[in-house]
């Protein structure tokens, strides 16, 4: 068994996800809905590999969407620092063993990710990518009028839908 992958932020973990061929990168998608059926359809192959979606539509480049980070047991290892090769038994056993040992939160004073905030007036959560997703069981992806664009934390993405046809 080799050692733990270990990253620091997101970018390092999108590099590791890509050194263990296990990410796809993918330019010039739509948010209005093609990036969520990309992303649904990579979910449902057997590799099911994370997907980076950059230069997207109506969005500057580096305005960029990660999906399918962890839906897999290798990746799912790799974001818990756990080997990505152990198998899914294996790495459940590894993160039983490793909760035992977690230090407590730490809290500083400054953190890298404010770097890049936007204060009061500034703020505005249109400029950034949110795709459109269809909530399972819903319409099939073509027939869908009028989506409210959500986003929710910890996920990265999420699309609450009007069907009705009203509109936002």
């Amino acid at each position: 068994m080799s050692e733990p992958t270990t990253y620091n932020d997101l970018r390092e973990f999108i590099e590791r996800a890509e050194e263990l061929g296990a990410l796809r990168r993918i330019d010039g998608a739509d948010p209005h809905l093609e990036i969520g059926a990309i992303t649904e359809l990579a979910a449902g192959m057997p590799e099911c590999p994370a997907l980076l979606f950059d230069n997207i539509t109506g969005y500057p480049a580096g305005f960029r969407v990660f999906s399918n980070a962890t839906t897999d047991v290798q990746r799912a290892a790799l974001a818990l620092n756990l080997d990505p090769m152990l198998r899914p038994l294996e790495a459940l056993t590894a993160w039983m063993g490793r909760r035992a040992t977690l230090q407590p939160q730490e809290t500083v004073a400054r953190a890298a990710f404010l770097d890049h905030s936007d204060i009061g007036g500034d703020v505005d959560l249109k400029k950034f990518p949110v795709p459109h997703l269809a909530p399972e069981g819903r319409r099939p992806l073509h027939r869908i009028r009028q989506p409210r664009r959500h986003a929710r934390p910890g996920c990265g993405m999420d699309q609450r839908l009007d069907l009705s046809g009203a509109g936002p």
